[in-house]
């Protein structure tokens, strides 16, 4: 089967600079049976192991938000964070989540927590794979 038949990536966090947390805009999971964040970082100008960014995954049945909460670490693999210099210009990490352990929830988003004073440029991208359905409808 053809790979791009089977996936389906979506902008949750575009690419700017940040100094505080900040949520990812609300992405619809349903017809694929799972996602993967990939987070990229242009520019991390105040990171370090004390002043961060923590990168975690959120679920709910609302398309406005109102209802998101934390995905359980058991659904989740992988890891994303800015944490040092040397991350620039790089993909600071991934996380996939398939819903295993919990009832599945149809709109995810991804949250940035900023831990102490930081600063970075970075941006976030979901990858929505195991279409149920392929070829997926392609948005124009």
């Amino acid at each position: 089967m053809d790979l791009q038949a089977r996936i389906d990536p979506v902008v949750t966090l575009v690419s700017a600079s940040r100094t505080t947390s900040t949520n990812g805009t609300v992405v619809d999971t349903v017809g694929y049976a799972g996602i993967t964040l990939i987070g990229t970082a242009a520019t991390t100008t105040t990171a370090d192991a004390t002043n961060r960014f923590d990168f975690k995954i959120q679920h709910g049945n609302l398309a406005d938000g109102s209802d998101m909460a934390d995905v359980p670490t058991t659904d989740v693999t992988g890891s994303m964070v800015i944490d040092a210099a040397a991350d620039d210009d790089k993909v600071i990490g991934k996380i996939s989540y398939i819903p295993m352990t919990v009832p599945r929830r149809r709109y995810v988003r991804v949250v940035a927590t900023a831990v102490g004073t930081v600063s970075a440029v970075f941006g976030v991208n979901v990858i929505r794979h195991g279409a149920r359905m392929t070829p997926i409808a392609v948005a124009s």
